[in-house]
């Protein structure tokens, strides 16, 4: 026990101000073991990820993970939001699309792309995110992204090297996740 709390203690003149004096502590403590256990407040994001596959299930979520948990190793703070199959979760704020190095958009179906014009961007499909997550936050550091212009995304979309056949496919697969509940319920 502090020595100095012990004397105060047997200083105190009443049972109430003895109680007190015990109250008092243990505030000072209950506020010093918060202040501890606070998480760091990230004051900014270096790079954001936009995440989503056609159900929104597991692939969206494994993707923001992994490229998460790659942030922290590589030691760049990564917001990841995820377009799953409940919506949009953890959004990106404009804010944060300002401040940010640049954006990965690991996904399989279309994502609102145009908040990220004049941002570098790296588009992968949502696979990649899961894979090889160090290899793209590094792609981002290093100025390997090009910047994204939303007025012109169609040429943005060939640019990135997705055939005809894979934009075919994300649309295809945008409109089974569209249909899934049908199904389901038809069943």
């Amino acid at each position: 026990m502090d020595e100095g709390f012990r004397q105060d203690l047997l200083n105190a003149k009443t049972p109430e101000e003895f109680l007190s004096k015990i109250d008092k502590k243990k505030a000072e403590k209950d506020a010093e073991e918060a202040s501890e256990a606070a998480e760091p407040v990230v004051t900014g994001y270096k790079v954001l990820a936009d995440t989503a596959c056609p159900t929104g299930i597991a692939h969206t979520f494994m993707s923001a993970e992994n490229l998460t948990k790659a942030g922290e190793k590589l030691g760049v703070p990564l917001k990841a939001e995820t377009n799953g199959s409940e919506g949009v979760g953890n959004a990106l704020t404009a804010e944060e699309i300002a401040a940010c190095d640049g954006i990965i958009v690991a996904a399989d179906k279309n994502v609102e792309m145009a908040r990220f014009d004049g941002k570098p961007v790296l588009t992968v499909p949502v696979t990649e995110g899961i894979r090889h997550p160090e290899e793209l936050i590094n792609k981002i550091e290093n100025g390997e992204a090009s910047i994204y212009h939303a007025s012109a995304d169609a040429k943005e979309a060939s640019a990135s090297g997705e055939s005809t056949g894979r934009n075919f496919y994300k649309h295809l697969m945008n409109g089974v996740s569209h249909m899934l509940p049908f199904v389901v319920a038809v069943l």
